[in-house]
């Protein structure tokens, strides 16, 4: 059997053995899904099948990970500058290996490179990064020290071990991704669960625009998410004679949703909580200033003099001191 097509090869009297190899020339590559009967084709057509009807999404995902790769090059520049540009690296980076990951996992790799290794790869290591990068960018918006430490502390444990899985697979060490994969997908599970509900429940007192954007969107990523886990579990079952309701859910890509929803709810949250610190910060700037000036001429007043005394006398104090040592 073949798929659904049973295919009969006549077998001279003096063959033997519990197995007969056959091989077609040119390599030809049988794809078959739920609802189609197998197709033969060319493994070059085979690599680029799959982009079909996804030229679309390829484009946009393709465009996702170029401006998070610039995203994490400028935040990073700025990370010791900006208060707000660690949370902003740390997003960019996992908004990078959830859209590496799905690429991977629906084979759009392959308008990249047509490689299977390559695609497979890239599949591997967006889901290692993930299980890293979503615990860390999460305990920026976790107010509970000791969820904030255990997020901080398993999700570098996790890209650790995501960055020497890496470097195992490219070094001549044998190891591929496949080793102790159930192992790491259940780990990834624990760690995106407790990234979720860190970020749903974070414990603030009192809420701005940017929490409020933040708990709602992943609410619907959360439901995206359980619909696209649902859809792959419940595709295996459903074939050409489940009714058209089922197989209309067995197509969907909700996978492609969750990260639109994820990408608009990070980014939208990240702006509105961005503005409001540096709105914060020229408050802080503007009352300080009125602190030190008058009101009526600007010039600095008896707190101003004061002060600027207070620093003229702290640093003679430290010259005395210099010269007495």
């Amino acid at each position: 059997m073949i798929g659904h097509i049973r295919v009969t090869i006549p077998v001279p009297k003096e063959a033997y053995g519990d197995e007969i190899r056959i091989e077609i020339e040119p390599h030809m590559t049988l794809l078959e899904d739920t609802f189609h009967a197998p197709i033969l084709m060319p493994q070059t057509d085979d690599d680029f099948f799959v982009a079909i009807g996804q030229e679309t999404s390829y484009a946009m995902l393709v465009t996702i990970l170029v401006c998070c790769v610039f995203g994490m090059m400028i935040t990073l520049f700025f990370y010791r500058i900006l208060d707000f540009a660690p949370e902003g690296y740390w997003m960019f980076f996992l908004i990078f290996s959830m859209t590496l990951w799905y690429m991977g996992n629906s084979g759009l790799i392959y308008l990249l490179l047509p490689s299977e290794d390559f695609n497979a790869v890239c599949e591997y290591v967006g889901m290692y990064l993930l299980m890293g990068t979503a615990p860390i960018y999460s305990s920026f918006e976790v107010e509970r020290p000791r969820v904030k430490r255990y997020l901080q502390t398993f999700g570098k444990f996790a890209l650790t071990v995501g960055i020497l899985t890496v470097v195992f697979y490219v070094l001549p060490s044998g190891y591929t991704f496949v080793d102790h994969l159930r192992w790491m997908q259940a780990f990834q599970i624990v760690m995106v669960i407790s990234a979720l509900l860190s970020l749903l429940f974070p414990g603030k007192k009192i809420k701005t625009t940017s929490d409020y954007i933040m708990q709602w969107g992943l609410i619907f990523v959360a439901l995206f998410g359980l619909l696209e886990q649902t859809r792959i579990i419940a595709a295996a079952s459903i074939t050409e004679r489940a009714p058209l309701i089922l197989q209309w859910f067995a197509k969907q890509r909700f996978a492609k949703v969750l990260i639109i929803l994820m990408v608009f709810t990070f980014a939208t949250s990240y702006f509105f909580k961005m503005a409001f610190i540096v709105q914060k910060t020229l408050e802080e700037k503007h009352l300080k200033m009125l602190a030190y000036t008058d009101n009526l001429t600007a010039l600095g007043n008896r707190q101003y003099l004061q002060r600027k005394l207070d620093m003229l006398d702290d640093n003679r104090k430290r010259r005395l001191c210099g010269h007495l040592h």
